[in-house]
This record gives C-alpha cells, sequence and structure tokens, in this order.
C-alpha cells in the first residue's frame, strides 16, 4: 500500500511539470497508484493530469493528511478546470470566472458557471481548500450564497452575455466544490459537493432539486 509520503511527493512534483521523475519513487508504489488510476504512463514516461491530482489529493486525504497540507499543493483553477469538463460533458453551458455588476454597480465573481434551463448552477471552487473545517466552509458558503443571491436578482441585466433568452424562469443553485469526500449538504444557502461525486451530482440533480426544493433560488430574466 502506498504512504502519505508517497502521494505528497507526487503532488509536489507535479504542481508545474505533469511527468514524474520514474527512479525517485518505490515500484510498488508506483504499480499501485496506477492500478488505481492515480498515474498514467506513456511509454517510459509517468505521467497526471488534473484529475488525477485530485484522486491523488483525495486519496491522501483518506489516509489522515491534513488539509491545509494538501491545499499548498493544489490549484483552485484545477478544481474550476475540472468541474467545467463535466458540465460541458453533461451539455451544460458553462462560463469560467464569470464577472458581473448587480443593480447598485458592485462587481462580483462567480468561478464557474453552468446552465441548461430551468437550471442554472453557480460554482465556488475556491472553497474546496478548507476541507470540512465547518466553520470555514459556512463562512464561504454564506458569502457564496449572498454571491448568487446578487446574480439571480441581475440576471434579467445578463442574458446577453449568458446567451439565454428573456421571459425565462430558471431555479439557481449556489454550490460549493469541495475535497472532502462528505453528503450532499445544505448549508448556509449553499450546497455542498465533494469533487468526485460532482458527476453523479448532476445525474442526481433532480432528486436533489426535489429533496431541497427551498435551495433554489428562482429568477426571470
Amino acid at each position: 500500500m502506498f504512504t502519505k509520503n508517497f502521494l505528497l511527493s507526487i503532488l509536489n512534483q507535479t504542481k508545474k511539470n505533469k511527468v514524474l521523475t520514474f527512479n525517485k519513487f518505490d515500484l510498488t508504489e508506483i504499480n499501485e497508484a496506477f492500478n488505481k488510476g492515480l498515474l498514467k504512463f506513456d511509454g517510459e514516461k509517468i505521467y497526471v493530469d488534473s484529475f488525477n491530482r485530485l484522486m491523488i489529493a483525495v486519496e491522501a486525504v483518506n489516509l489522515g493528511v491534513d488539509f491545509e497540507k494538501i491545499s499548498r499543493l493544489l490549484d483552485w483553477k484545477e478544481f474550476e478546470e475540472f468541474s467545467s469538463v463535466i458540465l460541458e460533458y453533461n451539455n451544460y453551458l458553462t462560463f469560467k470566472r464569470f464577472i458581473f455588476k448587480d443593480i447598485k454597480n458592485k462587481k462580483w465573481e462567480i468561478d464557474v458557471i453552468g446552465i441548461k434551463e430551468p437550471v442554472i448552477l453557480c460554482l465556488d471552487c475556491k472553497g474546496w481548500r478548507f476541507g470540512w473545517y465547518k466553520s470555514k466552509v459556512a463562512l464561504a458558503a454564506e458569502k457564496h450564497f449572498k454571491r448568487v443571491e446578487s446574480f439571480s436578482k441581475s440576471l434579467p441585466n445578463l442574458t446577453l452575455k449568458l446567451k439565454i433568452e428573456k421571459n425565462k424562469n430558471f431555479m439557481i443553485l449556489p454550490l460549493i466544490i469541495t475535497l472532502a469526500d462528505v453528503p450532499y449538504k445544505n448549508l448556509n444557502g449553499s450546497l455542498i459537493v465533494p469533487i468526485l461525486r460532482f458527476k453523479s451530482f448532476l445525474y442526481e440533480l433532480p432528486e436533489v432539486l426535489f429533496a431541497e426544493s427551498n435551495l433554489a433560488i428562482k429568477a426571470s430574466t
């Protein structure tokens, strides 16, 4: 079985260069990581992509590595990119780092927006770094809800930018994407969704909306 140090070493070495130096690692651990889908082989090269790095981070968390230590080795943009790819694969119109002004002319930014009528998903990909430190996640969730609430009120003025039609009704969901593998949880108006369960979350979305009917913010264009 691979160790915490093995996983942390991979994350550290692949922060900038996604190719691993083979002779720096134990062959048994390399083979086990490959069999679990954490690494890829290309000829004599071993490498990882952003999804592999997220899987490695989750494995490290499961082995008891501190979230703050992992947070220094991951980039929130990896969460952003992975989330966007999953949304696009599931036929969502996707926007990254969406900037808008509210009715009071205050500027806001949402990491990722996914639109599939009548649903708009607003993702915060930065809150992941808190792991499951509830007080920090709760504060991030509260801030994100206010951000999305402002977005919902500004929606009629954003139709061109979002490529949606006028006179449409939408359900808007604030989501916090996290590294912690926890059940979907409504916290301060935002829904907590683990990054590696995001794909299944989209499949389960109709049931989630039914169970959490008071969570979605209703808005019209």
